[in-house]
């Protein structure tokens, strides 16, 4: 499993024990993002871990086929309202936070429910000009996206591929790409 997504995995699972915390089941996002390395897809690799730290299995979901953040939330959200999710917890790392928060805030609140971002820390600190960067390139993609998929109309369950599609067209695309792969 990738580095962040074992963070988040183990974030999740520590909510989810946490008697403090209302958070009641686990939905576990992501298609195969890093490389197509992976054995399976990041949700299923998450998922199995929070069956391996006794979470219920009953009680964790996976969304499979997400390729971005924007994906996460919006391949999500018609899970969660089939749910009746009320509450909405997101998990991400510190760095990305704000553009995770922003997305969210676009995607989520068109189904009226209030959501807040858990971080952690992230395993690669001493990249943090590098992850700096990469976030500035996503968050201008994810603006720009989710501004011509509005103009265009584009409904929620095909807002993935549309990312996907225009991040390939972009000089957004073209800086992640060129920092994260360096």
């Amino acid at each position: 499993m990738h580095p962040n997504s074992q963070a988040r995995a183990v974030r999740a699972v520590e909510l989810y024990f946490d008697p403090a915390s209302s958070v009641e089941r686990l939905l576990f996002t992501g298609g195969n993002g890093h490389g197509h390395t992976l054995p399976t897809n990041e949700a299923e690799l998450m998922a199995d871990f929070a069956v391996r730290a006794q979470v219920p299995h009953d009680l964790i979901e996976r969304e499979p086929n997400s390729s971005s953040t924007l994906g996460n939330w919006a391949n999500s959200a018609a899970m969660l309202r089939d749910w009746g999710a009320e509450e909405v917890v997101g998990i991400t790392g510190r760095i990305a936070r704000h553009r995770a928060a922003w997305i969210g805030s676009q995607v989520i609140n068109d189904y009226g429910f209030d959501f807040t971002i858990a971080g952690y820390e992230s395993s690669k600190e001493h990249e943090r000009t590098r992850a700096t960067v990469r976030e500035i390139a996503s968050m201008g993609m994810a603006v720009s996206c989710l501004a011509l998929a509005r103009r265009d109309g584009v409904a929620l369950e095909n807002l993935d591929d549309f990312y996907t599609r225009a991040k390939s067209t972009t000089g957004f695309a073209l800086v992640k790409e060129h920092v994260t792969h360096r």
